[in-house]
């Protein structure tokens, strides 16, 4: 992928849930080449995923899983991987992986597009 500079990213694009790392001693470094991007993106994700902790919706299994140890891998309508740390609130913009096997996948109801910020929707 090529070498991103100042200004080249943007955080209002629409993304989705791909899937999740889940263990006791899960971890996600901090965004080093666009921290103040990635501080803005984690406000924004803290938002959207208390949208989907608060949705009646969401099953237990699910609920869960949020309230967990877990990184969350996310695809932008750009082709780049973004990854999310709910616990700490971290969000990562660059050096994101997504290693098939070791990663969790995502339920389709909540394979969504959204834009972060916004409040996520579950349907049945």
């Amino acid at each position: 992928m090529e070498k991103l500079k100042k200004g080249e990213i943007t955080l209002h694009i629409r993304m989705k849930l791909i899937g999740y790392y889940r263990s006791e001693d899960q971890f996600m470094r901090t965004e080093k080449i666009f921290p103040e991007e990635a501080e803005e993106l984690a406000k924004l994700l803290q938002k959207t995923f208390a949208s989907i902790l608060n949705n009646k919706l969401i099953d237990d299994e699910m609920k869960q899983v949020f309230n967990d140890n877990i990184v969350l891998i996310l695809k932008g309508e750009d082709g780049r991987l973004y990854g999310y740390y709910p616990r700490y609130n971290i969000a990562r913009l660059t050096g994101v992986h997504y290693v098939k096997p070791d990663v969790n996948q995502m339920p389709e109801k909540y394979k969504r597009w959204f834009y972060p910020g916004d409040n996520f929707k579950i349907f049945k």
